[in-house]
């Protein structure tokens, strides 16, 4: 049967045939003539000056170069730095557009996801490999709506409905970052007996501009933290560890925030680490 996903808040659904798991809110097409990330596998940039971290005195004290470290997560926590890009590196990942009108670019390091404000109307980004464990860290400007608030209805999330390998709800979905009522919130979704279920949005924030969002997914446990302060852990048997793609979200749809304002989500690097004990 021909399939078709399409967006529910940041969660994905499929459709297959006439059954539907989640409402339809907009349908979201996969433009195959873009370029695959062949540059996304490993470290290719240099972060902006301003989040730059700190070298740790006991790295200095060690003589050792300085691995990028991610804002707030405990040094003992961080493996490997697995992916390092720039939004320039950013644009190549596997584009998704939602409606018509929403528009993609790269320039100076930064990608711009955009939204012209009309209901499902957006574009993403999906990364070229899954992950079932690490931390997960973007650079990521929110816009603001004309009240102040978080525009639209942007993400930062990783879902398993692209991997194949577990579908979709049971396979889990983390959204670090997601504007939900001109908030940007971190929920959890999940499934049982294949009906989707999700824990309550946890609001962290309503302030638009730069920020730093990063997760800690390790088993059965993820921790979110912004701005390099933990704010709040989902620690439960249904946090799950099955391989999961990363997306980058611009959207304007049910849960997003005074639709028919046009706004850009910029970022500025996405870096990736496995976790130390991996």
């Amino acid at each position: 049967m021909k399939s078709q996903r399409v967006v529910a808040g940041a969660a994905v659904a499929l459709i297959v045939g006439g059954g539907t798991l989640l409402g339809v809110f907009a349908t979201v097409q996969l433009n195959d003539s873009q370029p695959s990330a062949a540059g996304s596998s490993g470290p290719t940039a240099t972060a902006p000056a301003a989040s730059a971290p700190t070298p740790s005195a006991r790295t200095r004290e060690r003589g050792i170069r300085e691995q990028l470290m991610p804002a707030g997560v405990p040094e003992s926590h961080v493996g490997k730095l697995l992916v390092n890009d720039t939004g320039d590196e950013l644009a190549s990942w596997r584009r998704l557009w939602h409606g018509t009108g929403g528009t993609i670019r790269h320039s100076n390091g930064v990608l711009y996801l955009s939204t012209s404000g009309a209901n499902r109307n957006g574009y993403s980004i999906i990364s070229p490999n899954t992950y079932m464990s690490g931390i997960f860290e973007a650079r990521i400007y929110f816009p603001g709506a004309s009240d102040g608030k978080i525009a639209d209805w942007p993400a930062f999330w990783l879902s398993s409905a692209w991997s194949h390998a577990v579908s979709w709800p049971t396979g889990g979905e983390m959204d670090l970052a997601e504007g939900l009522g001109g908030v940007l919130s971190a929920t959890y979704h999940y499934g049982i007996n294949g009906s989707p279920k999700s824990s309550p949005s946890f609001a962290v924030t309503s302030a638009p501009g730069w920020h730093v969002i990063t997760g800690v997914w390790s088993s059965g446990r993820w921790g979110v933290y912004f701005d390099g302060k933990l704010v709040k852990t989902f620690l439960a048997s249904y946090v799950v560890n099955d391989p999961m793609n990363v997306i980058l979200s611009a959207y304007t749809g049910y849960y997003g925030h005074l639709p028919g304002e046009p706004s850009t989500v910029k970022v500025s690097y996405l870096r990736i680490w496995s976790l130390a004990s991996s």
